[in-house]
């Protein structure tokens, strides 16, 4: 096959969870959870990186100890709603975390398997989620991949039909044939399993991209060659549950959805690759990846 994954053992370039509550955290208790995070994120490899701010203004008044702010009073401030915490590796971002108060959001590059990525969410998020649930209700948890597939020669000659099934239930057959750029997507509703509803997208990219590694981190000299652009299938997939709120009172009630998220996006991955591809990235449908 000459197609190349994105990672030596799987597809998979990113992976996403995310948690939507309701509405927005209490003010209070969210500066303490954000107080907390800013001191437990660092020991874990993370580094603040950003903070967000609403447009809406707010009157700053005298500080906690009762003393006058330093500047005149009153003052409009933008109010903080969120912080972004990230773990780099020289020049790349590695992992992610946004803590907003309305949304926890976890974003890797590392993924590895579905049992290591869940492990670490539980480790930096579960404490958080605890702290968050007795205040606002989970609305709707997201979990996304972004697999890709690297075709190894002249990019009008990629050969589609290697990794894509003709058959799926899921993309057009029309453009496999015709060694074009494309898109599709589809987006659709799936037995909610532990949920109240569950949304399913799949979106299919195929482009022509310049890899990082023949970029380079410089600007190329006048007269040197451009590196030569790559067929790229890209492939994201999302599943979305609407939860049952009142029975999420502890994170731990989260796992089992997590998990039915898992599995189906599994078989919908499944259903748009071959078995080919699928055995090269050790897809089963059965099993974890």
């Amino acid at each position: 096959m000459r197609w190349k994954l994105a990672h030596e053992d799987h597809a998979i370039e990113r992976a996403s969870l995310s948690f939507h509550f309701k509405e927005p955290m209490p003010s209070k208790p969210w500066h303490g959870l954000v107080t907390e995070a800013s001191q437990l994120f660092p020991k874990k490899g993370f580094l603040v990186s950003s903070r967000e701010f609403t447009s809406q203004l707010i009157l700053a008044g005298p500080q906690t100890d009762g003393s006058a702010p330093n500047f005149p009073y009153p003052q409009p401030l933008p109010e903080v709603v969120g912080w972004m915490f990230r773990a780099v590796a020289g020049v790349q971002i590695r992992e992610e975390l946004a803590i907003r108060r309305n949304q926890f959001v976890y974003t890797t590059i590392l993924y590895d398997r579905w049992s290591n990525f869940k492990g670490r969410i539980v480790d930096l998020l579960w404490w958080a989620l605890n702290q968050a649930l007795p205040l606002v209700d989970v609305e709707a948890v997201k979990l996304e991949y972004w697999d890709r597939f690297n075709f190894v020669g002249v990019p009008s000659e990629a050969a589609y039909r290697e990794i894509l099934r003709a058959e799926s239930r899921y993309i057009p057959s029309f453009p496999l044939d015709d060694g074009e750029l494309w898109h599709s997507h589809i987006g659709f509703f799936t037995a909610p399993g532990a949920s109240a509803r569950r949304l399913i997208n799949l979106n299919v990219d195929v482009l022509d991209l310049v890899s990082a590694a023949t970029q380079g981190s410089s600007t190329p000299s006048e007269g040197s060659e451009q590196p030569e652009p790559q067929r790229s299938v890209g492939i994201y997939s999302m599943a979305q549950d609407t939860v049952n709120a009142e029975k999420i009172q502890t994170s731990a009630a989260i796992e089992p959805i997590l998990d039915e998220m898992h599995g189906v996006l599994k078989g919908v991955l499944a259903d748009v690759i071959t078995d080919e591809a699928a055995r090269r990235i050790s897809l089963d449908p059965e099993a974890s990846i």
